[in-house]
C-alpha cells in the first residue's frame, strides 16, 4: 500500500512529485531520498537521542572531547568539580536529573542534543 498519492490519488512514483511546505525543506531528516540531497552529517557533530542520564552523559563526553578539552578544562569552564564531570559522564545519576528525565518521559518526550550551528 502506497500512502504517498497526488492529485486524483494516484500514486506518487517519486519524492519530486509530493508537494512540500518550504519550511519542511529546511528540517533534517533520516531517511535518505535518491532524488534530493541530504547531507550527511560529520560523525563528531551527530545530534544525541537522550532517553536516560546514561545517553546525557555519552553527549557531553562526545562534545567535550570533540571540542578538544580535558574533564579538567571543561569542568572549570561550566563550574563543576571534576569528579562530579566524570559521574555524569559515567552515567552516573542523581536525583534532580532522575526527576527532569521523569518529567519527560510521562509528557512522551525525549531531549535532542545538537550542536548549535555557527555562522
Amino acid at each position: 500500500m502506497n500512502l504517498l498519492t497526488v492529485s486524483n490519488d494516484r500514486p506518487a512514483e517519486s519524492c519530486l512529485e509530493i508537494s512540500t511546505f518550504p519550511c519542511c525543506l529546511k528540517i533534517q531528516t533520516v531517511p535518505r531520498c535518491l532524488h534530493m540531497p541530504t547531507p550527511e552529517p560529520s560523525p563528531k557533530r551527530r545530534p544525541f537521542r537522550v532517553y536516560t542520564t546514561r545517553d546525557l552523559g555519552a553527549a557531553i563526553r562526545h562534545y567535550r572531547t570533540d571540542a578538544g578539552l580535558t574533564q579538567r578544562e571543561f569542568a572549570d569552564r561550566v563550574g563543576l568539580h571534576r569528579s562530579y564531570l566524570s559521574e555524569l559522564e559515567s552515567g552516573r545519576t542523581t536525583e534532580a536529573l532522575e526527576r527532569i528525565m521523569a518529567c519527560f518521559q510521562e509528557l512522551g518526550l525525549t531531549l535532542l542534543v545538537t550542536p548549535v550551528e555557527t555562522p
